[in-house]
């Protein structure tokens, strides 16, 4: 398997994450996406969509999502 640098969007995730002690779990739910999705935009498998990295960044800089 050969290792891959993360893309600073999936570095962002986790950084937050590690931050506020959040399991994939409770960003999903802070987030409102699925677990499942927030995995796979973690390890790179899927790319975010415009929407998803817009709401994934403003909760990320502390906005809350409606």
């Amino acid at each position: 398997m050969v290792a891959r640098e993360l893309s600073p969007f999936a570095k962002s995730i986790i950084e937050y994450q590690e931050k506020n002690h959040l399991t994939d779990a409770d960003f999903s739910l802070e987030s409102h996406r699925s677990v499942e999705r927030i995995h796979a935009l973690k390890t790179m498998e899927a790319e975010p969509t415009n929407d998803e990295y817009r709401k994934i960044t403003a909760v990320i800089n502390g906005q809350k999502l409606d």
